[in-house]
């Protein structure tokens, strides 16, 4: 059975926490409607709406959307909360302030793959120094124990 993942962006204000969790019911049935399984990729916010303030919103919008969706979680964006308690200063953002950097696109990849495949992240190889890797897999494996 294939996988279809679906992402909305930050979807931190209510009223986008509300589309996102609309649209992933539909589109959740019609991908199981085709004999697929729906998982929900959650992100991060923008970081000039103040990612103190708005990382929460943007977890409960996702967890709420895919528990109502009975889609897959993908917690990229609390690996990037884990990721920041053990390491505050990292650039897990790109120039724009929005885009993920080559660290933040390699955490994120990190989470989904650990998730779709059932391998721990610390089973995973990355291209980075093991001090680097490690704080990674730690930080997938914390986001990954929660669940929606």
């Amino acid at each position: 059975m294939g996988l279809v993942v679906l992402q909305q962006g930050p979807s931190t204000l209510p009223e986008s926490g509300e589309n996102l969790r609309e649209w992933s019911i539909r589109r959740a049935d019609v991908i199981r409607a085709h004999g697929a399984r729906p998982a929900l990729c959650e992100v991060w916010p923008d970081s000039a709406y103040g990612v103190r303030w708005s990382f929460p919103a943007v977890v409960h919008n996702y967890h709420r959307a895919a528990q109502a969706a009975r889609a897959q979680l993908l917690p990229a964006g609390e690996a990037w909360q884990a990721a920041w308690r053990r390491a505050p200063r990292l650039a897990l953002y790109g120039p724009d302030g929005f885009h993920p950097s080559r660290l933040g696109t390699t955490l994120a990849a990190l989470v989904i793959t650990a998730r779709i495949t059932g391998t721990p992240p610390a089973r995973l190889s990355l291209p980075y120094a093991s001090k680097t890797a490690g704080l990674l897999r730690a930080s997938a494996a914390e986001a990954l124990r929660a669940k929606p």
